[in-house]
């Protein structure tokens, strides 16, 4: 899916939000469908400048983003240095 094509990259809204959105990450990650995806909870934004990610920005309680990978039969989900609002 192209959406804005403002970013290059694979991102998944809402990550922590519906139960499915983490097996199914997990699934296209394991298949080789994507090779990393930008996973982003609710309540939160990723601050992007010049097309790269710079800070997550978290609008609720302890919400992030994530850029993950997948990597030995575990998913990886390495958080963005985040700023509260």
């Amino acid at each position: 899916m192209d959406c804005l094509g403002f970013v290059k990259g694979t991102c998944c809204p809402h990550y922590d939000e519906e139960p499915a959105r983490r097996p199914y990450v997990k699934g296209q990650l394991a298949n080789n469908n994507i090779e990393d995806c930008i996973g982003v909870e609710g309540h939160a934004a990723l601050h992007i400048i010049n097309e790269e990610s710079y800070k997550s920005v978290n609008f609720g309680t302890n919400k992030h983003s994530y850029i993950v990978n997948y990597q030995d039969n575990l998913v990886i989900e390495n958080p963005y240095d985040s700023i509260s609002i």
